[in-house]
């Protein structure tokens, strides 16, 4: 909803966006389709990794060459830096919106991947989170990012 939010709010005559999702996208991919963004869709299935869906990642970042790509949540963080260093996206920043400290929260694949991204951290050219909060827990699960970036929800 948040992604919703910041296109509809943005000037879209200066700053031309476009959307991917990793999965079907759903209700909001429709009312970001409304605004007249377009919206792919790789339709991957949760816990299923699909290297099929990643190619075509690859395939639409290297036809459409964006100058940023910012990604939204921890799998597409990690499709999207790999895609995106490998498409030649010039800016790769990740957008983090969890401040939980609840373990259950971090086990299975979602767990491997947090883990794996901290590893990783360093290697977007910044990472947004919407809370101090959020940055706070992501620090102590090892990121350190060039750049935090905060922009609290709203």
């Amino acid at each position: 909803m948040m992604l919703y939010k910041l296109i509809r709010s943005s000037d879209r005559e200066s700053l031309e966006s476009s959307v991917i999702s990793l999965t079907s996208g759903g209700v909001i991919a429709d009312r970001i389709r409304a605004l007249g963004v377009r919206v792919d869709s790789l339709n991957m299935r949760r816990g299923f990794p699909n290297p099929w869906a990643f190619i075509r990642l690859l395939l639409l970042l290297r036809r459409e060459r964006p100058q940023v790509l910012q990604t939204w949540l921890y799998h597409s963080d990690l499709l999207g830096l790999l895609a995106g260093k490998l498409a030649g996206v010039p800016t790769v920043a990740w957008n983090i919106r969890c401040s939980t400290t609840d373990e259950r929260y971090f086990t299975g694949m979602t767990g491997r991947v947090v883990r794996l991204l901290a590893r990783l951290s360093g290697r977007p050219d910044a990472v947004v989170v919407n809370s101090e909060a959020g940055r706070t827990v992501h620090e102590a699960m090892g990121y350190r990012p060039r750049r935090w970036e905060v922009i609290p929800n709203g």
